[in-house]
Order: C-alpha cells, then sequence, then structure tokens
C-alpha cells in the first residue's frame, strides 16, 4: 500500500523490522505482506491465524 488515504490522511504505508516478533504483528494487522522463517511461522499458520503466500511443495 503506497500513498492509501486513510480517514482523509495520506499514509506512506511502509515498514522494517528487526525482529520477527514485530513483523508477526505487522503481518496480523492485515495491512502488510512480508516473510518470516517457516520455523517461526508454522504455529501461527497451523492455527489458521495468518497464512503462506507461497507454500512448500
Amino acid at each position: 500500500m503506497t500513498e492509501a488515504p486513510n480517514c482523509g490522511v495520506d499514509f506512506a504505508w511502509a515498514a522494517a523490522t528487526p525482529h520477527m516478533e514485530g513483523t508477526l504483528l505487522l503481518l496480523l494487522s492485515g495491512a502488510y505482506i512480508g516473510f518470516l522463517p517457516d520455523h517461526y511461522a508454522e504455529e501461527s499458520v497451523a492455527k489458521a491465524i495468518c497464512s503462506s503466500c507461497c507454500p512448500s511443495a
């Protein structure tokens, strides 16, 4: 989402985090897409809290 207005205010939708926990929170917000290591995302995917964009075969 680049420059999408929200409540009449233009925001630059970009985020970066050095920690997997922060990345997961951004992904769970529904406003971002991103990458997590398989071992870290495994529990959230199993609980159907989030999903994989490109699951392993």
